[in-house]
């Protein structure tokens, strides 16, 4: 049985002004499924340590080296995962479009009800 199809619009800045970029969704790979799973646990890891920072359980300098360096390697997944979900949805991937036209926010969102399309209580969008 094939999974459903959803319509996503993905805000994101045109010259200064907001407007939405549409996608119709039918396929997630499982592991698209099991990678974002991943990293919302690695998300909640990174902050965690974050949070450390604040109670001095850790030396300041190497804890926020390693976080921003963790951080980082996070987008870049986060990135890959958007990137297979879009391919295999017959949609070119501009990694400049995501990283300069998206916020943080409208990413997480797009993954978020990517991956949740074949739930029992997702909705169309």
């Amino acid at each position: 049985m094939a999974g459903k199809i959803i319509l996503l619009a993905v805000p994101f800045n045109h010259m200064g002004t907001m407007d939405k970029k549409p996608f119709s969704i039918s396929f997630v790979s499982n592991w698209a499924t099991r990678e974002f799973e991943t990293l919302t646990r690695d998300s909640l890891a990174i902050w965690q340590e974050a949070n450390a920072l604040r109670t001095g359980n850790k030396k300041i300098e190497d804890a926020n080296n390693e976080i921003l360096e963790r951080a980082e390697s996070l987008l870049q997944r986060k990135y890959d995962l958007v990137q297979d979900i879009i391919e295999s949805n017959g949609y070119e991937f501009d990694l400049k479009w995501w990283d300069r036209r998206t916020d943080p926010n409208a990413v997480n969102a797009f993954l978020r009800d990517c991956v949740q399309k074949d739930t029992a209580d997702s909705k169309k969008k």
